[in-house]
């Protein structure tokens, strides 16, 4: 059982851990509001889009050059979501800053 004064600290280094979490997210959380909830596509991030008919739009910014990824991140993205593989559809990102670097190496 822990003592009394270490429980504190502990409370403590959760919080930290559980708000540093938060930040390292980098959800858009406006795109939850509810007066954006009519017909707009929801895109929690420049990665991800969800248009109202349910259809999954994934930008990837890596090259395919047969390590297959393009369709290891469709499917990443459709087994959490629980959507149908149909409604997923992947995208090249374009020469955007936005994307960062846009370099497909270390395989």
């Amino acid at each position: 059982m822990a003592a009394p004064e270490n429980q504190p600290r502990r409370i403590f280094l959760k919080q930290v851990c559980c708000a540093s979490a938060g930040f390292g997210l980098g959800i858009n959380l406006n795109a939850c509001s509810s007066d954006q909830r009519d017909n707009t596509v929801f895109s929690p991030g420049i990665w991800l889009s969800i248009s109202p008919d349910n259809q999954v739009r994934v930008t990837v910014s890596k090259s395919e050059m047969g390590q297959g990824i393009l369709t290891a991140l469709a499917m990443l993205v459709a087994e959490e979501l629980d959507a149908d593989w149909r409604s997923i559809q992947v995208v090249q990102a374009d020469l955007d800053p936005v994307y960062g670097s846009m370099i497909t190496a270390g395989s």
